[in-house]
């Protein structure tokens, strides 16, 4: 959180402030909206915010923050049935696997629809 804080409040005098920012976890969109808020700037009508992951606070917060949501609880089952399968066959390094899980959009109160003026 402290870092996505310091980043966009070191920014912000540097930059046009953007419709939106997807931030790559909760924690730094956390930091984000207290630097936002503190800039007296509206979430969502001046900047929405997202972040990725969807902790269980998210919907808690003053302004609840919009997320993508990452189903953990799946991704620990395949990578347990791939390491269980390369255990049982005792051998060295197997080929890197792909695996494709969908996220989904939960979207709360800091983001909006951009409309047609490009906010």
């Amino acid at each position: 959180s402290e870092g996505g804080y310091r980043g966009f409040t070191r920014k912000l005098g540097d930059m046009q402030l953007p419709a939106s920012l997807i931030c790559c976890t909760d924690y730094i969109a956390i930091g984000v909206v207290k630097a936002v808020l503190e800039h007296n700037l509206r979430i969502p009508e001046d900047i929405s915010i997202v972040g990725i992951d969807d902790i269980e606070i998210l919907s808690y917060l003053t302004v609840p923050l919009s997320s993508v949501h990452l189903p953990r609880y799946m991704l620990g089952v395949h990578a347990t049935r791939h390491l269980s399968g390369m255990i049982k066959k005792r051998g060295g390094p197997e080929k890197p696997f792909h695996m494709v899980i969908e996220p989904e959009l939960i979207v709360r109160a800091s983001s909006t629809p951009v409309d047609g003026s490009g906010r």
